[in-house]
């Protein structure tokens, strides 16, 4: 009997085996999902565990396009997840990719997810329209319907070739601060029916507004020209001072301008144009990001949106959703690939960031954002001598129209490269001069000061370090510096309180922890002296090799103890 037992035992054990295998074949992913699998060993079988708990993974990695496959693979095994369908419906919108919800849309899940009626209705706008204002009727009220509703159903009727009811739909824009969208929207109907009234009535309303968002702006500076107003209006005026203050701004609405209206591109550019413009504070940045998500499912080749959306999720610290808005875009203008070499540096990428910004900066040798980026990435390698000779060509472009902050903190990162050179006299003057720019920053207070404790400069230092806690009590390198002066004025008593608060706010830095040791065993506390020395040995973030010998020295004494 127990030979029986320990037999059909095996044979379920080897069934068990291969229907786990059949699983995660099943769900097996590319070569680029490798890593993720390899990372989570003790993934069970089950296919929508394996592709949750993968999905789960990348997400936290910040890698959103792996974990969106992986989660649809979970829906497409199992589409009535609800808490994932929630999740899948936040990470698709932020992607950019809502066309990839149409699968899930009657659910309950999705449907109660926020702005989900509009990819509804743009869902219905593009495949059935005829259910679209029925649609619309049923759908429950949200604060945002007294907007949105009158643009969708603008559109609506110029698809329908119904410019009367198109007009009036506008109509119902009644808030006066929704003015000049309803005018622009007016001017585009004009343009799409070909009704030079409506574009008069439409133009002025907007001629005189701040309008930086518009994807449309070619036809308003043919529409000025040709009537001879372009050089007379504020807009024009707005415009040059826009190339001016943001040249990048307006590179990228004259290169990505449309030209062509129909009624797709009207509703995608509604939605775009809410995003963009923040409809005067009436949405949050995740509603931003989804009303530029829906301007995309009806318009997948809107570069403008694809931009907007590569800064939006830069702004929510996700550079790699970011960079998978830049790839989409077809062609890549020097302002573009500038951007997304800044994003690039976000995702820790500095190599690829490095190659772009080196090609960029050999048709643009003294561009200053240019050359900013690249010194805080040879910074950021530890390329030093690169950087200062980034630095270098910087610093006497900054000083031609000297703006306080930009060239103070270009004074106060080469100061900081010559420390590294252990060109000392450089280094202060450096610092100086930022100071005088800059009298009143903490951050190069507490620079400045922390340099004259390592010259034994004891009293300007702690002096101007006291000025930078004075102003930022918190901060965990001012609290080190605080606690080093003390140290070094022969007060590691009192400097312990420091030290110690600044190593909780900061507990990975090498230097923190440095200092930290060397209070303990000021104060005869010599074994958690060396858990720090080791500590900071093993964090190797901030220190020299000087610093990393005088460790090993200082761990050596204390063990001959």
């Amino acid at each position: 009997m127990k030979k029986w037992f320990c037999f059909i035992l095996f044979v379920l054990i080897v069934l068990s085996s291969v229907v786990s295998y059949h699983w995660y074949q099943t769900i097996r992913f590319e070569e680029n999902y490798e890593d993720i699998w390899k990372t989570h060993r003790k993934l069970p079988s089950n296919l929508a565990l394996n592709a949750y708990l993968a999905g789960n993974y990348a997400k936290k990695s910040h890698h959103i396009p792996l974990a969106l496959d992986a989660y649809e693979k979970v829906l497409k095994a199992d589409p009535d997840q609800t808490r994932l369908l929630k999740e899948f419906y936040v990470l698709a919108m932020f992607q950019g990719k809502p066309q990839m919800l149409l699968p899930y849309l009657d659910k309950e899940a999705i449907r109660d997810s926020l702005f989900s009626d509009y990819l509804k209705a743009a869902q219905l706008f593009k495949d059935d329209p005829y259910l679209l204002l029925q649609y619309l009727q049923k759908k429950p009220h949200q604060q945002a319907d007294t907007v949105i509703i009158p643009l969708i159903q603008t559109w609506y009727f110029a698809k329908e070739n119904n410019k009367e009811s198109a007009t009036a739909s506008l109509k119902l824009l009644k808030d006066n601060r929704l003015n000049y969208i309803q005018g622009y929207h007016e001017f585009l109907l004009g343009q799409y029916f070909n009704d030079e009234e409506l574009q008069n009535k439409g133009w002025q309303k907007i001629q005189d507004k701040k309008l930086p968002a518009i994807s449309f702006f070619p036809l308003l500076k043919k529409y000025a020209q040709k009537n001879q107003i372009w050089e007379k209006t504020q807009f024009y005026k707005q415009f040059q001072k826009m190339e001016k203050l943001y040249p990048a701004t307006a590179d990228l609405i004259q290169q990505f301008g449309q030209s062509k209206i129909t009624p797709e591109t009207g509703l995608a550019e509604s939605f775009y144009f809410l995003s963009a413009e923040g409809a005067m504070g009436l949405f949050s940045k995740e509603e931003l990001i989804i009303l530029n998500s829906i301007a995309l499912f009806l318009q997948p080749d809107k570069n403008l949106s694809l931009i907007w959306g590569a800064e939006l999720n830069q702004a929510f610290d996700l550079p790699h959703i970011s960079l998978d808005y830049y790839n989409r875009i077809p062609s890549k203008s020097a302002t573009l690939l500038f951007k997304e070499a800044a994003v690039l540096l976000l995702a820790d990428r500095y190599q690829e960031a490095e190659q772009i910004m080196e090609d960029l900066q050999k048709t643009n040798p003294n561009h200053i954002p240019l050359l900013t980026l690249m010194g805080q990435n040879y910074v950021a390698t530890k390329q030093n001598q690169k950087a200062l000779k980034i630095y270098d060509h910087l610093i006497p472009l900054l000083e031609q129209n000297p703006q306080n902050k930009p060239l103070a903190e270009a004074y106060a990162t080469r100061a900081n490269l010559y420390q590294k050179n252990d060109q000392a006299e450089k280094m202060l003057s450096d610092f100086q001069r930022a100071q005088i720019l800059m009298p009143d920053d903490a951050i190069l207070q507490n620079n400045i000061g922390y340099n004259y404790l390592e010259m034994d400069r004891i009293d300007e230092g702690f002096e101007l370090i006291q000025k930078a806690y004075h102003n930022r009590p918190q901060d965990p390198y001012i609290l080190d510096s605080l606690a080093f002066a003390y140290y070094k004025k022969n007060h590691p008593q009192t400097a312990l309180p420091f030290a110690e608060k600044a190593i909780n706010l900061l507990p990975k830095s090498s230097l923190i922890n440095m200092h930290l040791g060397d209070i303990y065993q000021a104060i005869g506390r010599t074994r958690e002296a060396g858990f720090q020395y080791k500590k900071a040995l093993d964090l190797k973030d901030d220190l020299t090799p000087e610093m990393e010998e005088q460790l090993h020295k200082k761990i050596e004494q204390l063990s001959a103890l």
